[in-house]
């Protein structure tokens, strides 16, 4: 199965921002507590490169292919500031477009879980999901 996009964006204005992004068969990881460069524009020279094998790329893929049957495309909540995410993944079997401010689906957490567990990085979007206050707010 070919990968096509491959993009998780995680942050806010207050609480820093987090992404990765693949880029031929490396995957990219950056964290910032300030606004940074997009990494579709530059990766920045002390991000994280992660090289997942084939394995873990179809396991991964597998875990996530139920979440863009029924989660919407859009989550919004009227919160000056807050948190911001977007998850892109395209691959030749199926597409994952989904985004959202101040709002997450119900199992949002259970999908950063697993980004957690393929990419080895498990301070993904925790501390910022904890000091946001924004659990309340996942529909």
């Amino acid at each position: 199965m070919r990968i096509k996009k491959f993009l998780i964006s995680y942050g806010g204005h207050a609480a820093g921002n987090e992404q990765f992004l693949k880029k031929g068969r490396d995957v990219f990881y950056y964290c910032d507590n300030t606004p940074f460069p997009d990494l579709r524009d530059v990766i920045p020279d002390d991000a994280i490169c992660l090289r997942p094998n084939k394995r873990e790329w179809k396991s991964f893929l597998a875990s996530i292919k139920p979440f863009p049957t029924y989660w919407k495309k859009e989550y919004f909540a009227e919160v000056c500031d807050g948190i911001q995410w977007e998850v892109k993944i395209v691959t030749d079997d199926f597409t994952f477009k989904s985004h959202g401010s101040n709002a997450f689906p119900a199992d949002f957490e259970d999908f950063l879980e697993l980004v957690r567990q393929f990419t080895g990085i498990k301070k993904f979007a925790v501390d910022v999901l904890v000091s946001s206050g924004t659990k309340a707010l996942r529909h």
